[in-house]
């Protein structure tokens, strides 16, 4: 066991040496390693801005090496369908139509290979994150029992999974429930 166990540090140290910059990635953050594959601005994500089309065809010529496929999610309440990009195997968004189906309204950051405009990225926590910095809410639905975080003005919002947290519904964690608290999702906002 002592072996293992000095083995898996030694793999760490040397993969954090050989590895390139992780933007502003905490070195043991379990997201550490992963290279983004895009970036969520106040413009845009990746690619897309307000007023890109929604299809499947569109995003595939927007993010030539990412594969699409059609995925039904829960968003505040409803069963809904977005186009989902899955770039090695691995799901890294979720793409969500306007009402009339003709443009993205919202791009839903699922998997750690994409990064919000700080450096921010899935399975960060609140503190590595500034989140005491943002504006919070408590989340509903499918985000019950979580909190949902945005700077002034920005288009990007952060859902935060505090471990154990079992306060009533409706209501925010405390900030020593958030400081552990983990990205879960990030949610760059195309409307207009």
């Amino acid at each position: 066991m002592f072996f293992r166990v000095c083995a898996a540090i030694l793999c760490g140290v040397l993969l954090a040496a050989c590895s390139g910059s992780t933007g502003n990635v905490p070195a043991g953050s379990p997201v550490a390693f992963e290279q983004p594959v895009f970036s969520l601005t106040e413009t845009s994500a990746g690619p897309i801005a307000p007023g890109t089309a929604y299809s499947q065809n569109n995003l595939q010529e927007l993010f030539p090496d990412f594969t699409f496929q059609t995925v039904r999610t829960m968003t505040e309440g409803d069963v809904v369908f977005f186009i989902a990009g899955f770039k090695d195997g691995f799901q890294v968004f979720q793409a969500e139509p306007n009402t009339g189906n003709k443009t993205v309204a919202r791009v839903h950051v699922v998997g750690p290979r994409a990064e919000g405009p700080n450096g921010e990225r899935i399975g960060m926590t609140f503190a590595e994150t500034n989140g005491g910095a943002m504006d919070c809410t408590p989340g509903a639905e499918e985000w019950s029992g979580m909190a949902i975080c945005k700077r002034t003005e920005s288009r990007v919002s952060f859902i935060y999974a505090p471990e154990q947290y079992t306060g009533p519904d409706g209501q925010l964690p405390s900030r020593p429930e958030l400081r552990n608290a983990r990205i879960v999702r990030m949610v760059w906002d195309g409307r207009s």
